[in-house]
């Protein structure tokens, strides 16, 4: 089994259900261990977003907006998340958003209609 995660990561949201589609292009943070869902039918991280706002959460059929949190366990599949290589993060926040974008910009084009999503829910 090949991951593209691990604890600890923060990731971008590259897909969602299409009723969860606003979680596209947002920033997560990898908690736990993974596991197996058979509701997906895929390995899933629980995830906890990275920032303020609600995030589009499916719970028992239906879905709705929720404020999520490191105790949620909210969980996303592995291969609907792309990891942010370490090199890209930096502590000054201008230089980081930089290397983001750039960053960004050489994923797939699906990818790169999440970054404009994440620029206007950051």
């Amino acid at each position: 089994m090949t991951l593209r995660c691990k604890a600890g990561d923060i990731a971008v949201v590259l897909y969602d259900a299409p009723e969860c589609a606003s979680n596209i292009g947002r920033f997560v943070r990898i908690l736990g261990s993974v596991e197996f869902s058979e509701s997906y039918g895929k390995w899933c991280w629980l995830i906890a977003p990275v920032g303020p706002g609600l995030w589009m959460v499916e719970r028992g059929g239906r879905v709705s907006p929720e404020r999520v949190t490191n105790n949620s366990r909210v969980e996303h599949p592995d291969d609907w998340l792309k990891p942010i290589p370490p090199e890209v993060l930096d502590e000054d926040a201008e230089r980081a958003r930089e290397k983001l974008d750039a960053w960004l910009l050489t994923l797939r084009a699906p990818a790169a209609d999440a970054r404009k999503t994440a620029q206007t829910t950051t």
